[in-house]
């Protein structure tokens, strides 16, 4: 028993008010950094550049899937991939010289110049 009328927990109440002090501003900051987080970098861009890819995609689905003309003056045709690439093979069953004879004369009338004559 205490004798002098005085507590003896002034230690314990210091420390209980310090421990308090440092749970109060960690919550602080742990709401603080929850309501402050900004939103993760590039998640608007990526859903932008996914839409632009899909619609890329599209476009060049009908590119890659169908029959058009590419210079319908000089008679060149767009084709499939997978004809093209069917084709391309049939040509490589030729032997070398006349391959590139062929694959050099296919390029000369594709990129010959246009007369306005």
């Amino acid at each position: 028993m205490n004798t002098d009328g005085k507590c003896k927990c002034g230690a314990f109440a210091y420390a209980l008010t310090i421990l308090g002090g440092f749970l109060i501003v960690a919550a602080l900051v742990w709401a603080m950094r929850i309501y402050t987080q900004p939103e993760p970098l590039g998640t608007d861009r990526a859903a932008e550049r996914r839409d632009k890819l899909r619609a890329l995609r599209a476009e060049n689905h009908d590119v890659l899937t169908g029959y058009a003309w590419f210079k319908k003056d000089r008679g060149i045709v767009r084709l499939p991939i997978d004809r093209a690439l069917v084709l391309a093979e049939s040509l490589g069953t030729k032997d070398s010289a006349a391959l590139r004879a062929e694959v050099i004369a296919r390029q000369d009338k594709l990129n010959k110049p246009v007369s306005f004559e």
